[in-house]
C-alpha cells in the first residue's frame, strides 16, 4: 500500500505504509518514520502533527556563508536513488561534490584539493560526474601546474560511497586544451575520461584515456577532428551495453564542419560515426548526448545556434530533429528515460529562469516547466539527469545580496508537473512549439591514433566539508 501524496497518515495505515509487518512494534525513532517528514532529523524531528504522506519530491537548498559561488557542472543518480552533484564551491579552484539520499537529505560534501603545492586543486570549469553499481564516484577534472611553465592536466579522481579519494590520475595535455573533462564508468568498472584540444589553430583533437577500476590507465587515444565548445560534449558510456559514445563538433581547416556524434567498443573501434550538417548557413553543433540503454538509442542536444535535439537509433540512422523556439543555446543539457522520452534544460535569456522541456520517443513536445531562481538574473541553467519516473537538476540559487550564496538540488517528477515555490526556487509550467529543423547527415570517419601523454598520479585528495554548509530540504 503507497503512502498518501497528500494528507494525515492515519494509525491504520502505520503498518502497511512504513515498511512494517501486521505485528512489529512502531516507534516514532524508526528511520522510516522519521525521514517521512523531513529527512534532515537532526534539526527537525518530527512530531504527531507533522507526520504526513510526502510525494518524495523535493528541492534542497545547499548554502555557503561568505562571498562563495555555487556554479553547477554534472548531476548524476545511482541504482538506489542518491544524487551526485558537482559544482564550485568557494572560487574557481575548490570543486565540491555532493551527495544527496532520495528523500532530499545530504549524506556528504567533499572538497578536492591538491596533496602536492605543485599543483593547483582540481579546476571547477565544466567537469563531470560518473557513478558504478557499487557506488563509486568518478569525477573528471584538470589540475594546473602551480608555477611556469602552467601546463594543464586533465583526467579523474575515485572517490569511494563516502566521498574520499581513493586514486587519482591525469595525462598532460598541454596548455591549449579546453577545461572541458567528461567521464563515464562501464559495468567491469572501468573508466574513460575525455578532453579536447583548441580549434582556433584550425583543428581540433578529442584525447581519450581508459582506466580499470584502480586506477591503471589502459590506454590513451587521440580523435583528430572532433572537438567541442568548451563548455559542453564529450563522451557517454553506456554501461548496460558497454558502448563509448562521442559527441561534439568537427572543425577541420574549415573544410569540414559540423556536429558530430559516433559509437565505439570498449578499445574505442567505431561502430558508426555520423555527421550532422547543414549545406548553407551555421553549422550545427552538439553540445551533449544521453544514451538509452534498452533501445540504444542516441538523444543529442543540438547547442548551436538554437537549443533542439536529434536522435539516431542504434544503428545511426537519424529518426528525427527539432529546435525549441524561444529558447536560445546559453548553458543546455539533456537526458533520457526508458520510454525513450528526451528532456533538454537551457536558459531562455539572461535571466534567473531555466527552463525544462520533454518531448516523446517520436519527438513530439509534451510538456515544460520554467525553474526561476529567486536570486540574481544570469544565473546558470542546471544539468539534469533521469532515474526512473523522477527527473533531477540543480540550479544555481545565488541570492542579490549575500552572504549567502548556493545552490538547489531538484528532484520532479518526469511528468514536469510541478508549481509553486520552495526554498529559492519556483516552477511554473510553460509551453514551447518545436519547430522541424532540416540539417543533413552523412557517415564520417575520424582519425584515430594512440597518444603518449606522460602520466601523473595520486595527487588529489578530498576534504570533508558537510558541517560549513547549511542544508534545507522543502519537500514539494
Amino acid at each position: 500500500m503507497a503512502l498518501p501524496s497528500s494528507g494525515a497518515i492515519t494509525l491504520s495505515d502505520v503498518n502497511t505504509n512504513i515498511g512494517a509487518s501486521s505485528t512489529a512494534n512502531i516507534t516514532m525513532n524508526n528511520t522510516a518514520v522519521r525521514l517521512l517528514a523531513n529527512g534532515d532529523t537532526t534539526t527537525n524531528p518530527v512530531t504527531m502533527n507533522s507526520l504526513y504522506g510526502k510525494s518524495w519530491v523535493w528541492t534542497t537548498n545547499v548554502s555557503l556563508s561568505g562571498s562563495s559561488t555555487f556554479s553547477n557542472y554534472s548531476t548524476t543518480t545511482d541504482s538506489s536513488g542518491n544524487v551526485y552533484t558537482a559544482a564550485v564551491g568557494t572560487g574557481l579552484t575548490n570543486n565540491i561534490i555532493i551527495k544527496t539520499n532520495p528523500v532530499g537529505t545530504v549524506q556528504w560534501i567533499t572538497s578536492l584539493n591538491s596533496t602536492s603545492g605543485t599543483y593547483r586543486t582540481p579546476q571547477g570549469l565544466n567537469n563531470s560526474l560518473a557513478v558504478d553499481s557499487s557506488g563509486n564516484v568518478y569525477y573528471a577534472c584538470r589540475i594546473t601546474q602551480a608555477a611556469s611553465p602552467f601546463r594543464d592536466y586533465f583526467g579523474v579522481a575515485k572517490l569511494n560511497s563516502s566521498g574520499v579519494v581513493q586514486w587519482s590520475s591525469f595525462l598532460i595535455s598541454g596548455s591549449n586544451y579546453s577545461p572541458n573533462c567528461t567521464v563515464g564508468v562501464d559495468s567491469s568498472g572501468n573508466v574513460y575520461v575525455c578532453t579536447f584540444s583548441d580549434a582556433s589553430s584550425g583543428a581540433s583533437t578529442a584525447i581519450i584515456a581508459k582506466y580499470n577500476s584502480s586506477g591503471t590507465l589502459q590506454w590513451q587515444k587521440s580523435v583528430n577532428g572532433l572537438g567541442t565548445n568548451q563548455d559542453s560534449g564529450g563522451i557517454t558510456v553506456d554501461p548496460t551495453n558497454d558502448y563509448v559514445y562521442l559527441n561534439g563538433w568537427i572543425y577541420t581547416n574549415f573544410t569540414e564542419s559540423g556536429a558530430y556524434v559516433g559509437k565505439f567498443d570498449t578499445n574505442l573501434s567505431p561502430v558508426w560515426e555520423r555527421l550532422f550538417f547543414a549545406t548553407s548557413g551555421t553549422s550545427p553543433r552538439f553540445y551533449g548526448c544521453a544514451v538509452n540503454s534498452s533501445t540504444q538509442n542516441v538523444h543529442c542536444m543540438i547547442g548551436s545556434p538554437l537549443l533542439g535535439a536529434a536522435l539516431f537509433n542504434s544503428s545511426g540512422t537519424l529518426q528525427w530533429q527539432n529546435f525549441q523556439n524561444g529558447a536560445n543555446n546559453f548553458w543546455t543539457y539533456i537526458a533520457a528515460d526508458s520510454s525513450g522520452n528526451t528532456y533538454l534544460c537551457g536558459k531562455t535569456g539572461n535571466s534567473a529562469v531555466s527552463s525544462i522541456t520533454k518531448y516523446s520517443s517520436s519527438g513530439s513536445y509534451t510538456a515544460g516547466v520554467d525553474v526561476t531562481s529567486v536570486g540574481i538574473s544570469g544565473v546558470y541553467a542546471g544539468p539534469i539527469t533521469v532515474n526512473g519516473s523522477f527527473l533531477y537538476s540543480v540550479q544555481d540559487t545565488i541570492t542579490s545580496s549575500a552572504p549567502i550564496n548556493g545552490g538547489s538540488i531538484i528532484k520532479i517528477p518526469t511528468s514536469l508537473s510541478v508549481s509553486g515555490t520552495y526554498g529559492r526556487v519556483s516552477f511554473s509550467s510553460v509551453t514551447y512549439t518545436p519547430t522541424a529543423s532540416t540539417y543533413s547527415v552523412t557517415s564520417t570517419s575520424r582519425t584515430i591514433a594512440n597518444s603518449v601523454f606522460s602520466t601523473l598520479t595520486n595527487v588529489v585528495g578530498s576534504t570533508d566539508v558537510t558541517s560549513s554548509y547549511t542544508r534545507t530540504v522543502y519537500p514539494i
